[in-house]
């Protein structure tokens, strides 16, 4: 099985959101934002991850 990693770049683009927001996202214990990957000095989200932040995010709004 591959894992698609994402970049920071990539979750600001998709989200229209900026790096401070993103830094939020992760220091926020209420929002739940899954923690990142670190290989060398870069940082990669699991797409899987992310896209199952998201759908917990909009089922808890409704």
């Amino acid at each position: 099985m591959t894992t698609s990693l994402l970049t920071r770049e990539n979750i600001r683009d998709h989200f229209g959101v900026t790096n401070v927001t993103i830094h939020r996202w992760r220091k926020d214990p209420s929002l739940q934002f899954p923690p990142p990957i670190k290989i060398k000095r870069r940082v990669f989200w699991r797409q899987e991850d992310i896209e199952r932040w998201c759908e917990s995010r909009i089922a808890s709004a409704a």
